[in-house]
């Protein structure tokens, strides 16, 4: 069961499964906070999280798919780095598998060097 462990004592003269708890589900307290203060906390801890890994003396990259993680990654970094910031996004020759039309879409907005290739068949086109 979830927060339990087994244990069987395989020396003892009759060994039996031994189940203990060791954590349990803490009750829900009442929420006292206000959507927007979660909503500011999250932005604030994300990018604190972002410019703790901006330090760099060379360009920076990263993989972006246009999806809702990478493209707030890639904003956050192009608004807190001074130099230009790279993306690099790979898509498919069957456009219902491919994320570059939305890569695109995110890298023109926010400011980015966008780099792009397609797979084929296991092989880059």
């Amino acid at each position: 069961m979830p927060g339990h462990h087994l244990t069987l004592d395989i020396a003892a003269a009759s060994p039996q499964p031994r189940i203990q708890q060791y954590w349990e589900i803490p009750d829900p307290q009442p929420e006292t906070r206000s959507d927007e203060s979660w909503i500011a906390e999250c932005r604030d801890r994300l990018e604190q999280t972002v410019c703790m890994r901006l330090m760099s003396d060379v360009p920076l990259g990263m993989f972006l798919s246009g999806g809702v993680d990478s493209s707030a990654i890639a904003a956050l970094m192009k608004r807190n780095f001074d130099g230009p910031v790279k993306t690099f996004a790979v898509g498919y020759q069957e456009s219902e598998f491919s994320e570059l039309s939305y890569a695109r879409h995110v890298s023109q907005a926010i400011g980015t060097e966008q780099h792009r290739s397609r797979r084929r068949h296991g092989g880059l086109l």
